[in-house]
């Protein structure tokens, strides 16, 4: 049996006097922190994981989806969905056989200013000079020879149009879409690839995994697929090139300005300049090509008075959309005041903007 003392007894007499708590007690508090701390903790452990999951699906997001020997361009930025782009569509035998052979060739040109595409299927057995010095041959010898980058270079300097993106997709795997979406009509997507279809079926990454080499993020993927499948079918346009059509160049540029272009509208009209800095026949007049072919006005072309390594632009604004646009589209990140280079050359006096093209882009032609 428990002897209290007199002084313990009293003590508790008086707590059950005042209506003694629990819940108010030394013991309660300490209880009560601990599952504070214990709350706390876990909160901290939902909250990290929840931000690395996050981050690793933001990171699976924005990666590429590339082959380590595809060689391909470097991107110049994401595709947003707001400007017009290039891209290269390329049908191989098998993705993961190094070299693979080339079957077939598009380019997918995205114009989101009249909320239309176009898909322009080119031959791939017509010869036309192959970019770096290659000499003559076609889009299948190129491919077999320098995989996507000499394909892409290739078609650049055939066609004047800059294409960043390209899509490789095994043959396979275009069997693989008509599994998953049915008979895709490329006139009309909408009625083809459902929204709920194309962002739910967990296929569709598997599938991107699997048989689709690309420069482009997941999420640039999906806001193509987004694009095409929202296009209006009225802009919708589906050409195959024959081999004269391809290998001629101003046949070649006739259709793309009067089918691809005809509805284009620069906003800022700027005219430019193009001048050969290095000394390379034709080199000038290429450039004009790549100018004119992406709906920028064209000025001249010429020749600048002494030879340049790197090229460069002369702009009286340098964040203008044309000069913007025209570093992406050469690969040019030198931007120059014209004020401080006009000295240099009479011809940089020219034209709103003064395109100049040096040995480094001259050495790809």
């Amino acid at each position: 049996m428990t002897i209290r003392s007199a002084r313990k007894s009293k003590k508790i007499a008086t707590k059950r006097k005042k209506g003694f708590s629990w819940r108010r007690s030394k013991a309660a508090r300490k209880v009560k922190r601990k599952i504070r701390l214990l709350f706390f903790a876990a909160s901290s452990l939902v909250l990290t994981v929840f931000l690395l999951t996050s981050f690793s699906l933001y990171k699976f997001a924005k990666a590429p989806l590339i082959s380590a020997n595809s060689g391909a361009f470097d991107k110049n930025k994401e595709w947003m969905g707001k400007e017009d782009i290039n891209i290269l569509f390329l049908v191989v035998d098998k993705v993961a056989v190094s070299p693979a052979r080339l079957k077939s060739a598009y380019i997918l040109r995205m114009d989101p200013q009249n909320q239309g595409y176009f898909l322009v299927k080119l031959p791939i057995f017509a010869d036309i000079e192959l970019a770096q010095r290659y000499g003559e041959g076609d889009l299948a010898h190129a491919f077999f020879t320098g995989s996507v980058k000499l394909s892409q270079e290739s078609v650049f300097k055939q066609t004047a149009l800059y294409l960043d993106s390209y899509v490789l997709v095994d043959e396979s795997g275009i069997l693989e879409v008509g599994k998953m979406f049915g008979e895709v009509n490329l006139r009309d997507i909408r009625k083809s690839v459902t929204a709920l279809k194309l962002y739910t079926n967990p296929s569709v990454v598997k599938f991107l995994r699997n048989f689709v080499r690309t420069n482009l993020s997941v999420a640039e993927i999906f806001r193509v697929l987004g694009f095409v499948r929202g296009a209006d079918t009225e802009s919708v346009k589906i050409f195959e090139l024959d081999n004269e059509s391809f290998m001629d160049k101003e046949l070649f540029d006739g259709f793309w300005k009067n089918y691809i272009l005809a509805g284009f509208v620069n906003e800022e009209n700027f005219r430019v300049l193009v001048l050969n800095g290095a000394e390379i026949s034709g080199l000038a007049g290429w450039g004009g090509r790549v100018v004119e072919n992406s709906g920028i006005t064209l000025l001249d072309v010429g020749n600048t008075e002494k030879k340049y390594d790197k090229s460069f632009l002369a702009a009286d604004d340098p964040f203008s959309k044309t000069v913007q646009k025209l570093s992406g589209m050469f690969g040019i990140p030198t931007v120059k005041d014209r004020a401080v280079v006009k000295d240099e050359d009479t011809m940089f006096l020219r034209g709103d903007v003064v395109v100049i093209l040096g040995l480094d882009i001259g050495n790809i032609l």
